[in-house]
């Protein structure tokens, strides 16, 4: 079992890795004000983050295999905490979204790193409970982060950068703990193959594809557009934005909790994907009817609906790309996972924007429709022979276990 240290460095890379994007989400309409910015342009300020994360999260499944976990981790921490202090200083757009680059930089690693760390620190027997507590602390972050940058917000809208800054001691810490080493002699022609032919398999495509789906309705309608949309309608404050958005946290909490139980009483993970997909829908459609949200505050019932979509989706998908891969290609696998994430969360705001621009607050909703029925016709179509069936090491499929990997980033 891992030192005391250790576990603490895990849980804050895995509280970090949702800091930069939760936190800043509710001060995105101050933002917009600020530097006179459409919505959609307000989308950009994610977006440049998200690109960034994109680029590095691939980089650093493959480096830490190579050099190491700590070679990779410390310099992510560190970026990441010089973007967040200088995004608390930009005047200027260019300048914001320079600094949210930086962030997006430091930020890719974490994303991927907190799983491997895990995979590392902790054997099958108790890798299970711990990827649990992992979700379930991510969750409770993504609740309480967004009340933060919110009330931080309501001073100034740069504030919730200094957040950021927390990396610091997280990277102190770091120095102390000792993690596991790269490979010195790693055959990359072999190493690459392996990967390759793990990933163009047709149930790992399906997996990507309904990553790219779900994280595309979390970072567009979600995400960027229902701060803008809420700010429009309703007028409302930071605060009160960030203490609403949380329901979305609170729902992926509750949900991604119990699946476990959920499946001992014999509902299946494939059913409880198309559950998961169902309650995408039904958010997207509760959303757009006006007369069914007068005021912010009756936007509750959704948003938690959406997050219970994530939490019966998004843990049972990641688990599952988990156990395509030996232990020796899991970074890579994994990294490659992050990437379509990554992709999706940096396409998903301009994308959904399209509609925003076309037709108003509605677009990103209608359009969050279309892939919430797609995401359904994929799971029906993949249900007999996708990830589902999976065997694991010990010839169960993985439909028989429940998921280990954590939920929403």
């Amino acid at each position: 079992m891992p030192e005391k240290n250790a576990v603490i460095l895990l849980f804050g890379t895995r509280l970090l890795s949702a800091l930069g994007i939760a936190v800043v989400l509710p001060v995105l309409p101050r933002i917009a004000a600020s530097f006179h910015l459409s919505a959609t342009q307000a989308g950009w300020v994610l977006v440049s983050f998200t690109i960034a994360e994109a680029v590095m999260t691939p980089v650093a499944g493959v480096l830490s295999d190579r050099f190491g976990r700590k070679i990779v981790l410390m310099p992510a921490l560190l970026v990441f905490a010089l973007g967040g202090i200088l995004g608390a200083f930009a005047r200027t757009l260019p300048e914001l979204i320079a600094c949210r680059v930086l962030q997006g930089l430091g930020a890719g690693p974490l994303g991927v790193l907190y799983t491997i760390l895990a995979a590392d620190m902790y054997d099958d027997e108790h890798l299970p409970r711990v990827m649990g507590l992992i979700t379930a602390t991510g969750s409770i972050a993504t609740v309480i982060f967004p009340i933060v940058g919110g009330i931080l917000g309501e001073w100034n809208q740069q504030w919730p950068f200094w957040t950021l800054a927390l990396a610091l001691p997280v990277a102190a810490l770091g120095l102390t703990v000792p993690l596991k080493q790269g490979l010195p002699h790693m055959d990359w022609r072999a190493y690459a193959g392996e990967t390759r032919k793990i990933i163009a398999n047709r149930r790992a495509l399906d997996l990507f594809i309904l990553f790219f789906l779900g994280y595309g309705i979390m970072y567009g309608p979600m995400n960027a557009y229902f701060p803008m949309m809420a700010e429009l309608r309703y007028h409302a404050s930071p605060s009160r934005i960030g203490v609403v958005f949380s329901l979305v946290a609170a729902g992926s909490f509750i949900a991604s909790d119990n699946l476990t139980r959920l499946h001992k009483k014999g509902i299946s993970f494939h059913k409880l994907m198309l559950t998961g997909a169902l309650c995408y829908l039904i958010s997207m459609i509760w959303l757009l009817i006006r007369d069914a949200t007068p005021s912010l505050w009756w936007c509750a019932p959704p948003l938690l609906i959406n997050g219970a979509a994530q939490g019966l989706t998004i843990p049972i998908i990641n688990d599952t790309v988990a156990t395509l891969a030996p232990s020796g290609n899991r970074a890579a696998v994994l990294a490659v996972s992050e990437t379509f994430v990554r992709s999706s969360q940096s396409a998903s705001p301009p994308v959904f924007g399209l509609g925003w621009s076309a037709l108003g607050w509605t677009g990103p909703y209608l359009m969050g429709i279309v892939s919430s029925l797609l995401m359904g016709a994929i799971m029906i179509k993949a249900a007999p022979t996708a990830a589902y069936s999976v065997k694991d090491p010990d010839g169960r499929s993985a439909s028989a276990r429940p998921p280990r990997s954590g939920g929403p980033r």
